[in-house]
């Protein structure tokens, strides 16, 4: 399995585990705690919870070294983030944007 595979298994997991069939609206901090905990269980050491925006709104996601895992960001009804993403660091556009 690549590590990009089980990235992948990993954040459905914690997807249905803790978000399930609800509005994901609320959950993130506690499922990105969640997946960082089993990340690392999984030997990827560097993956770390983040706090910023989402078009301009608060939220919890995921770093993974240069990759961003965001198992919640579909609660922004208004976006285009899927239910599950996982992509390269890049601020996505300019949607993501991490405190300082």
């Amino acid at each position: 399995m690549t590590e990009i595979e089980k990235i992948q298994q990993i954040a459905e997991q914690v997807r249905k585990e803790v978000v399930g069939e609800f509005d994901p609206n609320g959950f993130c901090k506690d499922a990105s705690d969640y997946l960082v905990e089993l990340l690392k269980k999984a030997g990827l050491q560097q993956a770390r919870m983040v706090h910023g925006t989402v078009g301009g709104l608060t939220h919890w996601w995921v770093r993974l070294d240069n990759t961003l895992i965001d198992v919640t960001g579909d609660q922004f009804h208004n976006s285009r983030i899927p239910p599950i993403l996982i992509t390269p660091w890049d601020g996505w556009d300019g949607l993501y944007v991490e405190d300082e």
